[in-house]
């Protein structure tokens, strides 16, 4: 089906209280492997953000413009769940086992929910952003959903279901980093005076070496090195604490 080479699209006011803006135009899209030529009509925006229809114009050429492109190909016709189906089939597999656990419950409470009915084509910058400051999720958790819908995205577009990259210029929140709590060295030595049994060598090693607890919890009677007042990692010998 050959494609249209330039579109102007038709421009329409629908409501009367509000009246709104809505545009029109012709896309070509995949279904079920072959190309269907489709009506398309959008949300533009509010009479009262765009007075008159010359704006209202400028905004459906907007839209319009990625349809008009000469190197415009189509894409196919499928919402962001049906596109998790087949990711979860075909790429999901391939990752770590811990990877897999996580990006499946991404998924399945915080991205599906929100982009599930959404066409792929039609997830913009504007709507990943609305995700980002609607999520009640630690800015942490959010800037992993928007890390793994970016793994996604590159899949999305070797395949042909998108060919825009809507994650230019997103704002993403800052990370709460919690302030560093240290004690100083007089409340380190009033930590070990009280401390009882093995509790206390337990202390003056963190105090002394800065180890973590982990490493303190795999300490051995091996790793400790009396002759050169030294400690090692051994993985012989009964547990030290």
């Amino acid at each position: 089906m050959a494609r249209r080479r330039y579109q102007q699209g038709s421009l329409f006011l629908r409501g009367k209280n509000n009246p709104a803006w809505f545009g029109r135009w012709r896309e070509d899209v995949i279904v079920n492997g072959q190309i269907k030529r489709i009506r398309k009509c959008e949300f533009l925006g509010y009479k009262k953000t765009f007075p008159t229809m010359k704006l209202a114009m400028r905004e459906l050429e907007l839209k319009l413009a990625a349809v008009n492109r000469p190197d415009n190909r189509p894409l196919r016709s499928e919402t962001f769940v049906q596109f998790c189906d087949w990711w979860k089939t075909n790429v999901l597999p391939e990752m770590k086992p811990s990877s897999q656990m996580a990006f499946s419950s991404q998924l399945r409470v915080h991205l599906i929910p929100f982009f599930g009915n959404y066409l792929m084509k039609d997830i913009h910058w504007q709507l990943i952003q609305s995700f980002v400051a609607v999520c009640k999720s630690s800015p942490k958790t959010r800037k992993n959903l928007v890390f793994t819908l970016r793994l996604m995205w590159q899949s999305a577009r070797a395949g042909g279901w998108v060919n825009h990259n809507p994650f230019d210029d997103l704002r993403l929140p800052k990370a709460n980093t919690p302030k560093e709590f240290f004690y100083t060295a007089e409340q380190a030595k009033l930590i070990i005076a009280n401390a009882e049994g093995q509790y206390k060598t337990l202390y003056w090693i963190a105090a002394e070496t800065g180890m973590r607890a982990g490493e303190l919890a795999g300490l051995r009677i091996d790793d400790i090195g009396l002759d050169l007042s030294t400690i090692g990692k051994s993985c012989d010998g009964p547990a030290l604490f």
